[in-house]
């Protein structure tokens, strides 16, 4: 199979349900998703880009879908903490800021703020961390096209807030 090049620097454009996705992968391992504002659908350029393309799509047919392509999120040891606990919440499950930052031994501010700090959105769910009054933030921000997301996000996998 042939690799086409791909714009702005990504390994692929992947067209969700929402949005595009920007994939940036390297060396055989995903490191970044980006939520792209606007975003032709560009095939993905690597094997490791393909293998994530499939996994989306697996994930957007059936939310239970677990992700097993090899990541690398760069990060602080509090933020990489605060990410692999976010692993481990199963689809259609949820916690709060406060529960995270209480078996970390930390605050819901800076569990919040590794949230949005999170390199790999969707595969590294930071949407299932919510706050104990509501959604809470996504991507750094409390309202907008995020949270659109956030909430698509958590409808697919049967969460309702």
């Amino acid at each position: 199979m042939a690799l086409l090049s791909c714009p702005e620097g990504f390994d692929g454009i992947y067209s969700a349900p929402f949005g595009a996705l920007g994939i940036v992968a390297r060396h055989d391992v995903l490191y970044r998703v980006e939520f792209l504002q606007e975003g032709d659908y560009s095939p993905p350029a690597s094997r490791i880009a393909s293998a994530v393309f499939f996994e989306l799509d697996a994930y957007f047919s059936n939310s239970s879908h677990v992700f097993s392509v090899p990541m690398s999120a760069s990060g602080t040891f509090f933020q990489r903490r605060v990410w692999e606990l976010m692993r481990q919440i199963p689809a259609g499950c949820v916690r709060t800021y406060g529960d995270v930052a209480t078996e970390l031994t930390s605050g819901p501010r800076a569990v919040g703020g590794a949230c949005g700090s999170n390199p790999i959105s969707i595969l590294i769910p930071c949407h299932r961390i919510v706050s104990k009054t509501g959604l809470g933030g996504f991507n750094h921000t409390r309202a907008g096209v995020y949270m659109t997301v956030k909430k698509w996000l958590l409808d697919h996998e049967g969460v309702k807030i």
